[in-house]
């Protein structure tokens, strides 16, 4: 996508301005550390590089210039601060940061169930509703801190201050007062977050993308792949036939999965 882009540039516009574009893709580990060096070291330039090699050749960005703005694509991806990426990320030392993502950036609370369910339905539907809605609120938080460190305060800060009092007026048996108190907590973080999140719905990106073009194309098994699919049906009827080794995980559609 960013090659795309930066193709639109006038070239001569980017070397009048000395800036170096560097594409990270297939290349030898040696060839990688090169390019890196290149970045790191150059005055000006634009690295695109891939989450996985990032994160293997971290170490690399520790030596050099400080990058100046780093632009993360899909940035869903980094909704879990635990995960080696996010945390590789995080230790990279940049003045500014932004998120590109096509999924919403928000805080999405599911709607709220029924009042009058079955006593152990409600329970397991609650706990399955209360952990759904944290798990939201914990990736929002990882999203906005990540971007913007120290703004929502620490983990346990923004859940003090905004999670819980959001959570606890989601609550199926909520009072009144907690759902009010919750809704306020939820438009002031709603306030606060929509000063540096920019939303751009599809009725505005169709503009400026190309249409959509579905290709279903139908290719033949090799050989060696329509040999493993007739061993594999064949197995499954031999097991089919003796009931006692019948089980669920052999009985599983696996033919399909294979021919696809």
């Amino acid at each position: 996508f960013f090659l795309d882009v930066l193709a639109t540039w006038p070239p001569c516009r980017l070397r009048a301005k000395g800036i170096d574009v560097i594409a990270v893709s297939e290349a030898s580990k040696d060839e990688v550390k090169k390019m890196l060096r290149r970045f790191t070291m150059g005055r000006r330039a634009i690295l695109i590089i891939s989450y996985e090699t990032f994160r293997i050749h971290e170490k690399l960005f520790k030596h050099g210039n400080e990058c100046g703005l780093l632009i993360c694509d899909e940035a869903h991806r980094l909704k879990n601060k635990e995960t080696k990426t996010a945390q590789a990320l995080n230790n990279l030392a940049t003045r500014r940061r932004v998120l590109l993502s096509g999924t919403p950036i928000q805080v999405r609370l599911p709607p709220l169930p029924p009042r009058h369910l079955h006593h152990l339905h409600h329970h397991l539907h609650r706990l399955h509703l209360h952990l759904l809605r944290q798990n939201h609120l914990d990736e929002f938080y990882s999203m906005v801190d990540f971007c913007n460190p120290g703004l929502l305060g620490s983990e346990g800060e923004f859940n003090k201050n905004y999670a819980r009092a959001i959570l606890r007026g989601r609550e199926p048996d909520a009072s009144d007062k907690h759902r009010a108190a919750g809704d306020a907590k939820g438009k002031e973080l709603g306030e606060l977050c929509n000063s540096f999140i920019l939303r751009r719905t599809n009725t505005l990106l169709s503009k400026h993308l190309p249409p959509k073009v579905v290709l279903v194309v139908c290719c033949s098994m090799s050989d060696l792949q329509l040999e493993m699919y007739r061993r594999l049906l064949a197995s499954k009827l031999r097991v089919a036939a003796t009931p006692a080794l019948a089980t669920p995980a052999l009985t599983t559609p696996f033919p399909c999965r294979y021919r696809r």
